[in-house]
C-alpha cells in the first residue's frame, strides 16, 4: 500500500519509492523468500534510474541519470545478498547460486568504480567507498566459498584484486594523477592554475579549521567568509576538472587507468624467495588474510569470535600508559606488563598462528593491515608466553624471527617501489626545532602530552649525530622553521624530522608537525597533513622521528589518515613513522643504530629491525617495547643508493694528509743528501 500511495503522489520514479521497495525486499529476504525479495530490488532499481524499464537488467551506464546513488548501491548489494541466501538442495546448485551472487557483487563493484570516477572531490569519493564496503565484503565471502567448493584458483585471484581496490584507493589515485601529468605534459598555464586553486583551497580550509578549534569563541562573520571562499575555490576546482575531462580526454583516461596488482604480479615483480606478503581485510564476522610467497598463495578465513578492537586497545594502552603518566610504581609496572603480554600473545594466536601452522613463514614479512590492525605493531606479538612478564629482553617477539614492514596495499607498494626520483647528490636534510619553554613529558598527564609541545632535550643532538654519520644539511633550534622546510625539502633523498607530531583522530587531514616560528614569539609553526598534499618530494625515505605520525583518523577502506600517509601522498618512496608518543632520549639512540645500518647499505626494514635488536640487547633490563616498537617502516624498503660525497670528503682529507706527510719526508731526506 505504501508503494502504491508513493507512486500516486510522487510518480513511478522517486527516491522514496526506492526506499520502500528496498525495505520490502529486506522483509521478504529475512523471511527466506528470496525470489520475492529479488523482485522488489529490481523494482527499486527501475524506480531509481530515469529511462529504466522492467526489461532492463545489470547496472546503469555511467551516463544514466540516477536519482539516488547511495540507494542504488544498496539495491545492488541487497540483490546480491539475496542471491547468496537462495535455497539450494545440493552442492552443485549451491555453486550455481554462489556464482550468481559473486557476479552480482562484481556488477555492484563495477558500478562503484565508474561512479567514483565521475566525482571530482575526494570527500565525495570517500563517502562512496565507505558505502561500498558491503559489496567488497560480499564478493570476498562468495569468492572464498566458491574456492572451497571448487578448488579453483581463479576465485582467490579475483578476490585479491577486489581487496586491492578497497585498500587506500584515493591515495593510489592521487599518485596515478601525478604520473598522468608527467606523461602528458599539460600546459604550464593549466598546471599553474591548478596549483593556485590547491594552494588557496588549502589555505582557507586550514584557516577555517583553526578558527573553529581556537580556545576562544569563533568569529561567526569570519567563519561565514571562510566558508564562502572555500565554496568558491571548490567550484573553481570542479570547473577545472570538467575542463580537463573535455579538453584533455587522454590525460583524463590515464588518470583513472589504474593497474591493480594481481597475485601473479606480486609474485613476479615484488617478492623475493625470502619474503611473503600478508594482507588482511576485516569483515563483520570474519578476518580474511591473503598470504602470498614467491611460489604459492592462500586465502585464510579467521573467525572473528574474539574482541579484536578491545585487544588492540589493551595492547596499546598497556604499552604507553605507564611511561607517559606521572604516577609510577613497581606494582603498576607489573600490572601493565601482564596486560601487555597477554594481549600480545592473544593477538598472535589469532592473527599469525593459524597461518604459520599451515605455511612456514619466510624471514621477511610485508604486512598490509586493515581497520584497527593499522594501529598494531606486529613486531611485538608474542609467539609464546614468557616466564617473567617484566623481563622484556627475553620475550619471544615476532621481531626476533622476522623482518617486518608495512604497506597501504600491494598496488601502492609496487607504485612506491617503482617511483623514479631525480638523481641528486643531496643525501640528508634534517630538522630539529627547540621547545625550550615547554615542560618535560614526565611532569605532565597523558592528555597534556597529547595536547602540548613538551621540551625535547635530545632532538638537536640526534640530528647532529646523524649528520656526523651521513653528511647532509641540518636546521636546528630557531632555524628549523616551516618556511625553511618547504623551501629546501624537495631535492633531498632523506628527510629526517625530529620534532613534535600530533595525530588528529577526528580529522586526519589536520594532524601536524611542529616547526620553529619565523618570528621571535614563543608560538610554533604547524605543518598540517593537508598541506603535504601540495608538496612534490624527491625523498626516497622520510623519517618522522616525532610522536603519533603513523596514527590518526581511521577511514573505512582508505585506512589511517596520518602524517605518514601525507608524505606518501607528497611522493616519498618510504616512511619511517611512529605509532605513539615516543621517548626523546631513547629515540636518539635507536636512530643512531638505524643510520649506522643504512650507511652500511642495509635495506630499510633490515636496518630498523637490527636497530631494535641492538637496543634490546644493550638495554636488557630496560627493553620495554614502548621504547622501540613504536617505529615502523612503510613503503619501499629496498636499500638506498646514497651519494658517497661525505665519505669521499673524509677520504680526501686522509689522502691529502698522507700526501703532505710524504712530501715533508722526501724534502727532509733530500736536504740531508745535499748537505
Amino acid at each position: 500500500q505504501a508503494s502504491e500511495v508513493a507512486s500516486q503522489v510522487f510518480g513511478k520514479k522517486h527516491p522514496l519509492l526506492v526506499r520502500i521497495f528496498n525495505k520490502l525486499g529486506i522483509i521478504h529476504s529475512q523471511a527466506g523468500r528470496q525470489s520475492q525479495a529479488l523482485s522488489f530490488y529490481q523494482k527499486a532499481l527501475i524506480s531509481n534510474v530515469i529511462g529504466w524499464k522492467e526489461t532492463d537488467s545489470g547496472i546503469p551506464s555511467s551516463t544514466a541519470k540516477v536519482l539516488s546513488k547511495p540507494l542504488l548501491l544498496q539495491s545492488l548489494n541487497l540483490s546480491a545478498s539475496s542471491l547468496a541466501k537462495s535455497d539450494t538442495t545440493n552442492r552443485r546448485s549451491r555453486i550455481v547460486v554462489l556464482k550468481k551472487a559473486n557476479e552480482a557483487y562484481g556488477e555492484a563493484i563495477k558500478w562503484i568504480e565508474q561512479t567514483r570516477n565521475s566525482f571530482y572531490r575526494n570527500s565525495d569519493k570517500q563517502i562512496l567507498v565507505e558505502n561500498a564496503f558491503t559489496a567488497y565484503q560480499g564478493f570476498l565471502e562468495t569468492a572464498n566459498q566458491l574456492s572451497n567448493f571448487t578448488n579453483e584458483d581463479q576465485y582467490i585471484k579475483s578476490a585479491f584484486e577486489v581487496v586491492e581496490k578497497s585498500h587506500s584507493f584515493l591515495l593510489l589515485e592521487n599518485l596515478q594523477t601525478v604520473q598522468a601529468k608527467d606523461f602528458f605534459k599539460l600546459p604550464k598555464v593549466i598546471l599553474d592554475k591548478e596549483a593556485a586553486i590547491q594552494t588557496h583551497l588549502a589555505f582557507f580550509e586550514k584557516s577555517l579549521f583553526e578558527e573553529k578549534n581556537k580556545l576562544t569563541k569563533a568569529d561567526s562573520s569570519k567563519l561565514a567568509l571562510l566558508e564562502k571562499s572555500i565554496f568558491e575555490w571548490r567550484r573553481s576546482a570542479d570547473s577545472l576538472s570538467q575542463l580537463l575531462e573535455k579538453e584533455y580526454p587522454d590525460y583524463y583516461r590515464l588518470k583513472y587507468d589504474i593497474s591493480i596488482a594481481s597475485i601473479t604480479k606480486v609474485q613476479e615483480a615484488l617478492l623475493t624467495k625470502e619474503a611473503a606478503l600478508l594482507e588482511y581485510i576485516i569483515g563483520d564476522s570474519t578476518i580474511y588474510a591473503f598470504l602470498i610467497t614467491k611460489d604459492q598463495y592462500q586465502l585464510f578465513d579467521i573467525k572473528k569470535d574474539f574482541p579484536l578492537k578491545d585487544w588492540v586497545k589493551q595492547l596499546r594502552t598497556s604499552l604507553y600508559t605507564y611511561h607517559l603518566s606521572g604516577s609510577r610504581s613497581e606494582k603498576l609496572y607489573k600490572t601493565y606488563a601482564d596486560s601487555l603480554v597477554l594481549a600480545a600473545h592473544q593477538l598472535y594466536q589469532q592473527l599469525i598462528a593459524p597461518i604459520a601452522a599451515k605455511i612456514t613463514l619466510p624471514e621477511q614479512l610485508i604486512i598490509i593491515p586493515d581497520g584497527e590492525l593499522s594501529y598494531l605493531p606486529f613486531e611485538l606479538l608474542l609467539k609464546e608466553l614468557p616466564t617473567d612478564n617484566t623481563q622484556f629482553a627475553t620475550h619471544a617477539y615476532l621481531l626476533k624471527d622476522h623482518q617486518i614492514s608495512y604497506n597501504y596495499s600491494a598496488t601502492l607498494w609496487q607504485e612506491m617501489q617503482q617511483k623514479e626520483h631525480t638523481e641528486t647528490t643531496d643525501n640528508l636534510l634534517a630538522f630539529a626545532p627547540s621547545f625550550e619553554n615547554s615542560q618535560p613529558i614526565a611532569s605532565r598527564t597523558i592528555s597534556e602530552v597529547r595536547a602540548g609541545l613538551g621540551a625535547l632535550s635530545s632532538n638537536i643532538s640526534e640530528v647532529e649525530d646523524i649528520q656526523h654519520q651521513m653528511g647532509g644539511d641540518i636546521f636546528t633550534g630557531h632555524q628549523a622553521t616551516k618556511a625553511n622546510f618547504l623551501q629546501n625539502s624537495s631535492t633531498y633523498k632523506i628527510l629526517h624530522l625530529s620534532t613534535h607530531g600530533k595525530a588528529n583522530d577526528n580529522v586526519g587531514d589536520y594532524a601536524y608537525l611542529a616547526f620553529a616560528s619565523n618570528s621571535d614569539s614563543t608560538d610554533y609553526d604547524l605543518l598540517y597533513n593537508k598541506e603535504l598534499y601540495n608538496l612534490h618530494l624527491n625523498a626516497d625515505m622520510v623519517v618522522l622521528s616525532a610522536c603519533e605520525t603513523g596514527i590518526g583518523e581511521l577511514q573505512k577502506g582508505e585506512g589511517i589518515i596520518s602524517l605518514a600517509r601525507g608524505f606518501s601522498y607528497a611522493g616519498a618512496k618510504s616512511i619511517i613513522t611512529t605509532l605513539w608518543s615516543v621517548n626523546d632520549a631513547k629515540t636518539k639512540e635507536l636512530m643512531a643504530y638505524f643510520y649506522k645500518y643504512i650507511k652500511a647499505n642495509s635495506s630499510k626494514d633490515a636496518a630498523l629491525r637490527q636497530a631494535k635488536l641492538d637496543f634490546i640487547e644493550k638495554h636488557s633490563h630496560e627493553a620495554h617495547p614502548f621504547y622501540w616498537a613504536g617505529f615502523i617502516g612503510i613503503g619501499d624498503m629496498d636499500q638506498m643508493n646514497l651519494s658517497r660525497s661525505y665519505d669521499w670528503w673524509i677520504y680526501g682529507i686522509g689522502v691529502g694528509g698522507l700526501s703532505m706527510i710524504g712530501l715533508l719526508v722526501v724534502t727532509f731526506f733530500s736536504r740531508r743528501r745535499k748537505k
